[in-house]
């Protein structure tokens, strides 16, 4: 009788599955859940193992960034309807705040995996898109050292 239990060994089906579901906004621990997956546990090993892997994944939390940019847009987005309370005429508060962590906890993630395009813009001078430009105007040494030549001048005559 064949042991049943979660997949342990690798391979490339299994990988684009779970790479596809990440891209789609799934997060890792809910994909590892069903019996039918890998344990979370098994593919951290994977991603240090498989280099081919590892670069599927990296592509696919890049591009769960941008699903999550999207489904940002669809929960801003959604019918003003909704944030009554049942009565029709006064805003369900609980029901703003609840649509305002979701759309804070995409934000916050998408900037972690993808901070070019999503996370917040500081420049940092020194890499290569911004490298360190040093302007000096030395004319003023030329002033400063001629002042002081002609000063000695006057003291010695």
């Amino acid at each position: 009788m064949a042991k049943m239990g979660r997949p342990t060994k690798y391979n490339e089906e299994l990988a684009d599955d779970i790479c596809e579901k990440i891209a789609s906004g799934l997060p890792l621990t809910k994909i590892c859940k069903p019996d039918n997956m890998p344990k979370l546990t098994t593919v951290y090993r994977w991603l240090q193992e498989k280099a081919d892997f590892r670069e599927m994944y990296t592509r696919a939390r890049e591009d769960q960034a941008d699903t999550l940019a999207d489904e940002m847009a669809e929960l801003a987005d959604i019918d003003p309807e909704r944030i009554l309370s049942e009565g029709g005429n006064k805003i369900d508060a609980a029901y703003v705040n609840w649509m305002r962590l979701r759309i804070d906890t995409r934000k916050w993630t998408a900037s972690k995996l993808k901070p070019r395009k999503y996370g917040d813009k500081t420049f940092m001078a020194g890499d290569a898109e911004n490298p360190i430009k040093h302007d000096h105007d030395l004319s003023v040494f030329g002033t400063l050292l001629e002042s002081v030549l002609l000063k000695r001048q006057e003291e010695i005559e």
